[in-house]
């Protein structure tokens, strides 16, 4: 069947229409003609699998990875790059006229640093068994069928580096692939690296590693720290529920934006480094300064301790007990005493601390779901005079907004490309109270 497309969706498909209904086609680029079938079909909207590309766009591009139409991951590596940064411009100015009724709102250029390959600072990759050995892998867009891959481009190179000595050590020990029925075996490797330290942790069954095995990766370049995680769940669930220290240091040691950070599994941490750095830098800016600064999802407290001198007092909640710790470890590092971090539920902590200070500035950066309806009312009621909203969900942001324009009024909006590559954009909304 043939189709024109018109629009892009915000997972990067191209849309046609077929009797007035959108048909999302992956692969597709805006005003290609394209060869397409239709294989779902919903009362609002239908899915088609791209045959061939008619008339290309003269966007396309050759992307520069053998596993991109399998994959999935980079749903964009096929479009010249300009044309990415503008599309996601495109999604959020869509999202804010779809989702809020907004069409003149001031959208800023997007920031980029314009490195499309080797940004993120961490992988997690499932294995399987190829040729009889241990190899990483990625799942097929749209499959549960694991694809072994030799590298991945968007990968740090280093991580990339240790990942292969690592499957090369486990390999030397032949160590088996999980097995559910013994629930013993390796399911997946997790590496992240940070300034220039790397951690690992071995996602296993109910394993016990041999310590000449330990050695041998302690032995790997750049590697500081090795942790196990036991997972013999049946669900798609990547970390188990605990995660036991093995060999090296028990926590990653590097320097951001001035502050000396000790970060421990599984504790979050911005995934493109350098872009992350432009990312609090904007914020810092619309912060300017106050009396009293409220972060909500906090994480391991970066934020508020770069925005601690800028304020009298900052609270700061999470409800992730291992980053709250982090977090206060951080602040006694760098000797910030003005920083309070709370372990809790963010709408609840906000209506509390309401109670007891007027807040001059309240920072979010919610997950991909947004904020909840306990947290938007939270914040009406709260009333801070400035809103700093990290988004990355164009949708769940616009959704947000249209609830807290009843009280605040959107200043701009500063789009971030933290996933070259991806259809995926962050950005920073500034609202003041009407």
């Amino acid at each position: 069947m043939r189709f024109k497309i018109i629009k892009m969706g915000i997972n990067g498909e191209g849309i046609a229409y077929k009797n007035g209904r959108p048909v999302f086609i992956e692969g597709a680029l805006l005003e290609e003609e394209v060869e397409a079938k239709i294989y779902d079909e919903y009362k609002t909207y239908a899915k088609a699998k791209l045959i061939r590309v008619l008339e290309p766009s003269k966007e396309r591009i050759d992307p520069p990875c053998p596993y991109f139409e399998k994959c999935g991951a980079c749903s964009l590596m096929h479009l010249n790059y300009e044309k990415q940064k503008e599309l996601k411009v495109e999604l959020i100015r869509e999202s804010l006229f779809k989702y809020a009724r907004l069409n003149d709102v001031k959208i800023n250029p997007l920031i980029s640093d314009d490195v499309k390959l080797g940004y993120r600072n961490s992988l997690k990759l499932p294995l399987t068994l190829f040729k009889g050995k241990l190899v990483s892998g990625l799942y097929q867009y749209s499959s549960n069928h694991l694809m072994p891959i030799n590298k991945c481009l968007i990968h740090d190179t280093e991580i990339e580096r240790i990942r292969i000595n690592v499957l090369n050590v486990l390999n030397k020990y032949h160590l088996p692939l999980y097995d559910p029925k013994t629930k013993k075996g390796m399911r997946a490797l997790y590496i992240r690296r940070l300034g220039q330290k790397s951690e690992l942790c071995l996602i296993s069954g109910k394993d016990e590693f041999e310590k000449e095995l330990l050695k041998d990766l302690s032995k790997i370049e750049g590697l500081s720290s090795i942790y196990q995680s036991i997972n013999t769940s049946s669900g798609n669930t990547f970390f188990g529920k605990s995660f036991k220290h093995l060999a090296l240091s028990s926590s990653l040691d590097f320097k951001f934006m001035g502050l000396k950070i000790k970060i421990s599994l599984p504790s979050f941490f911005q995934l493109n480094t350098p872009m992350a750095e432009l990312l609090y830098t904007k914020v810092k800016e619309l912060a300017s300064e106050g009396d009293t600064l409220f972060e909500a999802y906090s994480g391991i407290g970066v934020m508020s301790l770069l925005l601690s001198k800028s304020y009298k007092k900052v609270l700061a909640v999470e409800n992730i007990a291992q980053a709250i710790q982090n977090a206060k470890a951080i602040a006694k590092a760098n000797q910030i005493t003005n920083v309070e971090f709370m372990y809790d539920d963010a709408a609840m902590a906000l209506k509390k601390t309401a109670k007891k200070h007027k807040i001059s500035t309240l920072v979010l950066d919610p997950p991909r779901s947004g904020l909840d309806d306990d947290m938007l009312i939270g914040i009406t009621k709260a009333l801070p005079d400035k809103i700093i909203y990290v988004s990355c969900n164009p949708a769940t942001l616009a959704k947000n907004l249209s609830y807290l324009l009843k009280y605040y009024r959107l200043v701009e909006i500063t789009p971030f490309d933290m996933f070259p590559e991806s259809a995926h954009v962050e950005s920073i909304s500034l609202l003041l109270r009407k």
